[in-house]
């Protein structure tokens, strides 16, 4: 059976460094609750990134 763990992690660091360099705000939301945010999303609002996962939906 393939190990799918070392592409699963490639793909979330790709997934993470992408969210970090762009300049559009990403927010995700489950369940109301705040699961990422990141630094252009947190600038749009003119907060930080900690406020924005305190927050509820």
């Amino acid at each position: 059976m393939k190990d799918l763990t070392s592409s699963d992690n490639e793909s979330e660091e790709f997934l993470r460094l992408l969210s970090e360099q762009t300049f559009l705000g990403i927010l995700l939301l489950q369940d109301d609750q705040v699961k990422f945010a990141n630094q252009a999303t947190a600038k749009m609002f003119g907060v930080t990134i900690e406020e924005i996962y305190k927050l509820d939906a």
